[in-house]
């Protein structure tokens, strides 16, 4: 058996075992089937019970309404950014954006969100620079709002870099340029070439990262501890409470909300569908109604007032951060803080470091073992496959709390529970999916000639496969790296369930520290929550600038 064949098994192991032996140890103890703590009666108690909880049905509203506005901005901004600035000077800004934005871990942009929008934060602060009414916090529910809203709102604005990144990808499939000069020479203005031409071929295509966005929106657990509702949570957040719960009840209670959970996100994927078929589809009449200019100054409006938010809030977010992880006094209404100082680094000084040489190392061995296994994988003639590697993005489109529970089971019956192989098992799961969305197009496109007239020469493969094709693919391998490190760092529900509380990392203190009152230790966790994927994402950009500055052909 060659070593691709190898590769690709193993990563099938890897990542198809703790969802489908996951889904299945959730689904068993949410009908009263759960043998090792004494349940061994089918029966649908539990599911009554969950429908009698006290604040379900809010819990529900609370989880559709996130999750729909969160899918809802990340899509309608990833449409509008590519209509209005797509070859234009500020899409090379985007362009340069785009890699701090996937580098950016979750929780750390929730907490500057919550700097920003909370009643003391900073939004709060400018307006009272303009008042004389808001001489103290107001009392708006920005956070944790019983609906959800600025949970929604943070997810979408956290998942468009990635959408964007994806329909980047899309575009490759696509001849874009000739299909804007065909549009324009009918006398279709450019924001109406991609609408009605463009889009409608690149939706197919980005059916996939949809679906992921609506799973992750629909199952958050860390953004939505620190900006969903908390009386009741969202849908996730409560399951989670429930697993974590020493009454066994619970957990076979929480093994209910996840299945319930995973049958509403399948539901949303299913109207996604739906309603891609209904927009692109042979009968959509907005398609051939004929329209070429009418709208373009109001598209063109709403992209350039959509981006200036999105940039002021990223922008903002991240000031915040930094300035409550400096400072010592900040009263209200100050703009900024009155006194600066780095006592708090000084006071967390030997925890932070522990953590991140916890978070470095995880993050570091997880990118490392999947990129191996995904160049193996990428390389095994089944991969070449017509939709051979669909299986791989499995774990992207059921959401995490659904099968983590049963996951830890197997961990526990491998007694890998609470140990290191267990995190980076947890980790791999989705660390290898996004490193090979990040592989694959270059993979894909590589003239083989090359490699070819190498083991010609050389007369060894495996010599002239480093020494060539990766080399040549240097930058898009350091960056598939920096993708899967970026990853690992966000995984908070992994990280949670599979460390049993014997692996910490930045992320799960972080998200700890979001529920005290002291936002400087907050925003100091938070901070150096960035360093891990930045200080990566830097590399990757470095390292292939300096092996090659002198070779202009190897810039790939």
């Amino acid at each position: 058996m060659s070593i691709p064949l190898i590769s690709y098994r193993v990563t099938q192991l890897l990542c198809l075992l703790p969802v489908i032996l996951g889904v299945v140890g959730t689904v068993l103890p949410s009908f009263g089937y759960f043998p090792v703590a004494g349940f061994h009666n089918l029966n649908i108690d539990y599911y009554i019970i969950l429908w009698q909880e006290p604040g379900f049905s809010t819990m529900v509203v609370a989880t559709l309404i996130s999750g729909c506005l969160a899918t809802s901005i990340a899509l309608l901004l990833t449409v509008t950014i590519f209509s209005v600035f797509y070859s234009t000077s500020y899409w090379k800004i985007w362009h340069s954006l785009l890699s701090p934005m996937l580098a950016f871990p979750h929780a750390a942009f929730a907490l500057g969100m919550m700097f920003l929008v909370t009643p003391s934060g900073w939004y709060a602060r400018f307006l009272a620079s303009f008042t004389q009414e808001l001489t103290s916090p107001p009392t708006w529910h920005t956070v944790h709002d019983a609906y959800g809203v600025t949970l929604g709102i943070a997810l979408g604005l956290k998942e468009l870099p990635f959408l964007i990144l994806m329909t980047l990808s899309a575009c490759n499939q696509v001849n874009i340029s000739q299909l804007l000069k065909v549009g324009q020479s009918l006398g279709y203005h450019p924001v109406y070439v991609w609408l009605k031409i463009i889009w409608p071929q690149l939706l197919p295509q980005m059916r996939l990262p949809i679906i992921a966005v609506i799973a992750y929106s629909f199952s958050v657990v860390d953004i939505a501890q620190i900006l969903g509702p908390t009386t009741p949570p969202t849908m996730a957040v409560a399951i989670m409470q429930w697993f974590g719960s020493e009454q066994l009840e619970h957990r076979l209670l929480g093994s209910a909300g996840a299945i319930c959970l995973l049958l509403l996100t399948g539901l949303l994927m299913l109207g996604w569908l739906v309603l891609e078929r209904l927009l692109i589809g042979k009968d959509s009449q907005w398609l051939t109604n004929g329209l070429r200019h009418r709208l373009r100054l109001g598209w063109q409006w709403l992209g350039h007032v959509s981006q200036w938010i999105v940039w002021g809030v990223w922008v903002t977010a991240i000031i915040s951060i930094v300035l409550w992880a400096v400072s010592w006094r900040w009263r209200y209404p100050d703009i900024l803080p009155s006194e600066y100082s780095l006592k708090i680094w000084s006071r967390y000084s030997d925890k932070l470091l522990t953590l991140l040489g916890t978070t470095w190392f995880l993050a570091l061995g997880s990118a490392v073992i999947g990129l191996l296994l995904v160049l193996g994988l990428l390389e095994a003639k089944k991969a070449q496959q017509r939709y051979a590697l669909s299986w791989l993005y499995l774990p992207l489109l059921i959401p995490q709390i659904s099968f983590i529970f049963g996951f830890q089971w197997l961990l526990v019956s491998l007694n890998l529970d609470g140990t290191w192989g267990g995190v980076v098992w947890s980790h791999l799961i989705y660390v290898i999916p996004y490193i090979c969305l990040a592989l694959v197009g270059y993979f894909k496109h590589f003239d083989k000639r090359y490699l070819t007239v190498a083991v010609l020469l050389s007369g060894r493969p495996q010599y002239s496969y480093w020494r060539i094709k990766i080399a040549m693919l240097l930058r898009p391998v350091l960056f598939a790296i920096a993708v899967g490190v970026a990853v690992s760092v966000a995984q908070y529900l992994p990280t949670l369930f599979a460390g049993a509380g014997r692996v910490s990392t930045l992320t799960t203190e972080a998200v700890s520290l979001a529920q005290g009152a002291d936002y400087r230790v907050t925003g100091v966790f938070a901070l150096a929550l960035l360093v891990v994927p930045l200080a990566t994402y830097g590399c990757a950009f470095l390292i292939p600038y300096f092996i090659y500055r002198r070779f202009s052909m190897m810039r790939i």
